[in-house]
């Protein structure tokens, strides 16, 4: 199933097809005022680094305002969707990336809280 964020960001399409997905990213841009404002706030040409992306609702909000975005997520089946939904709504100056970002190199493990697209709340186990 295809949804659409809620308005003023209704020609953001994703790709919906878990629980998750219909229940928490495509009502997003209600529930999360500060992200939104602050991506309403970047003018074209400035740079909107999304760390933690999920799915992409506020990468791609930020992109619909011709700001330069990289979006980043380390879980595969996240990132998958994520690339689905870049994909989905002709994105292709989004640049995605599949890695975790911490401050300090290594090697490291990503505990899943779900498998699901879209789902959240993973943990970093770091190697000793």
């Amino acid at each position: 199933m295809i949804g659409t964020l809620e308005a003023p960001y209704e020609h953001i399409r994703l790709k919906v097809t878990s629980q998750i997905e219909r229940t928490h990213r495509l009502t997003a841009v209600k529930k999360e005022l500060e992200s939104v404002a602050f991506c309403e706030q970047m003018m074209a040409g400035d740079v909107f680094v999304n760390v933690g992306s999920n799915v992409g609702c506020y990468a791609l909000v930020a992109w619909s305002r011709g700001v330069r975005t990289w979006a980043i997520e380390p879980h595969g089946p996240t990132f998958q969707r994520l690339l689905e939904n870049r994909d989905l709504n002709h994105a292709e100056t989004m640049t995605c990336y599949r890695f975790a970002i911490s401050d300090s190199n290594g090697t490291v493990s990503l505990a899943e809280s779900s498998p699901e697209p879209g789902a959240a709340c993973h943990q970093i186990m770091r190697f000793q």
